[in-house]
C-alpha cells in the first residue's frame, strides 16, 4: 500500500508540477496543499515529503516521526495567505487527531510555509516548514 501511495504522490507532483504552461497561480497552490494534506490524513508521511523542500526534506523526515504516534481523523484548511509576487504562501491547517493509544479527538494547530521553485528544485510548489510537533 506504500508503494502504491508514494507512485500517486509522484504522479500527482509530475501532473501539477510538470506541465511547463504551468503558473504561479492560486489554483496550483490549492491543489498542491490539497495533495499534500491528504496524504498527510493517510498517514503516508514518506509520501508526503515528496512536497518538501529537497534541502528541508532530511529534517523534515526525522521531526515527522510524531505522525506515528497519532491518527489523523480529519483537517481544515482554516485561511491561505497567497503572494504571487513573493512566491510564496502561508496556510493555517487544523488537524483533528487522537494518539494511538486512547480515543480523545484533539486538535493542532500547523501554520504551514509555501514556496514556488521554479530553478533550483523541481519546478512547483514546495513545504518550507516543519510538520506540527504531536505530544
Amino acid at each position: 500500500m506504500s508503494k502504491l501511495c508514494t507512485i500517486v504522490a509522484i504522479v500527482l507532483m509530475v501532473t501539477i508540477t510538470g506541465c511547463a504552461a504551468m503558473k504561479i497561480t492560486r489554483a496550483s497552490l490549492d491543489d498542491t496543499v490539497r495533495d499534500y494534506q491528504q496524504l498527510i490524513r493517510w498517514q503516508e508521511v514518506p509520501s508526503a515529503a515528496v512536497f518538501v523542500s529537497d534541502q528541508m526534506k532530511p529534517a523534515y523526515l526525522e521531526q515527522a516521526t510524531g505522525f506515528n504516534r497519532v491518527k489523523i481523523v480529519d483537517y481544515r484548511i482554516k485561511a491561505v495567505d497567497f503572494s504571487k509576487e513573493l512566491k510564496k504562501a502561508t496556510v493555517i491547517v487544523e488537524y483533528d487527531y487522537h494518539l494511538k493509544s486512547g480515543l480523545t479527538i484533539n486538535t493542532i494547530v500547523d501554520t504551514q510555509t509555501w514556496q514556488y521553485f521554479e530553478k533550483t528544485e523541481p519546478e512547483g510548489w514546495r513545504l518550507t516548514s516543519y510538520p506540527p510537533a504531536f505530544p
